[in-house]
């Protein structure tokens, strides 16, 4: 209707009318698109949100009994599942975009660590043994068990692209998590929990904190597995 009254007024001539309107429904369209897109976004973020609080009311129901040593890889794996459930929805992150991986240290080697366990679909390599000499996870263990965020890989040149497994390094941002064990001489750490993106400065902020809350139970639990497999 616009255009056919600016036309009427020979403001325009009638193929640029058209295009005028052309282009005002593409961007009704747009708009639209995006907002049910958002919607969709926003409806799979209250589910994972709600899981999440049901695994971690789970958890604490199942009490501190030991699960059996056959039991603890699978545990370990539905851990890390979950908890890439949760940060792709917090995160509004594609599949594949977020990682999570636990990396432990080499008994009788405590420079070297092995990644035996990523969450569920992944494809990236597991069981290779590396030094934690250039490895921020390791780092981030030897000053003791604080959770830390690293914004951008790009901050600490290009010694953070080489992926200690060798691959192809995917990540730009993650979140560390040491994990470690009580011993009379101290904090003994047994390895630490990693969560990446694809995308930088994905734990920027607020974000992280709340990463490190609702995960809480979970994390707790995949200690507790790391403990029982180093009494």
């Amino acid at each position: 209707m616009l255009a056919y009254h600016v036309r009427a007024n020979a403001a325009l001539t009638f193929p640029s009318a058209m295009l005028w309107s052309g282009m005002i429904f593409a961007v009704a369209v747009t708009v639209d698109f995006v907002q049910t897109l958002l919607s969709l976004k926003h409806n799979d973020g209250t589910a994972a949100e709600e899981l999440m609080m049901r695994s971690c009311e789970l958890l604490r129901l199942c009490g501190d009994d030991a699960i059996v040593a056959a039991n603890r890889p699978a545990a370990r794996n539905a851990c890390l599942s979950i908890i890439e459930v949760y940060v792709r929805s917090l995160t509004n992150a594609a599949r594949g975009e977020i990682g999570v991986s636990l990396a432990r240290y080499v008994p009788g080697q405590p420079a070297m660590l092995r990644i035996d366990e990523r969450n569920a679909g992944s494809l990236r390599k597991m069981g290779v043994t590396f030094s934690g000499r250039f490895v921020i996870g390791h780092h981030a263990c030897m000053a003791g068990d604080d959770p830390r965020a690293v914004y951008d890989i790009r901050a600490f040149g290009a010694e953070a692209f080489r992926s200690p497994t060798g691959s192809k390094t995917p990540y730009r941002s993650f979140f560390i998590v040491p994990i470690c064990t009580a011993r009379r001489d101290g904090l003994i750490p047994l390895g630490y929990l990693s969560i990446d993106s694809t995308r930088p400065y994905e734990f920027y902020g607020n974000r992280a904190n709340v990463l490190a809350v609702e995960c809480e139970s979970i994390i707790a639990r995949l200690k507790k597995l790391m403990q029982e497999a180093h009494p």
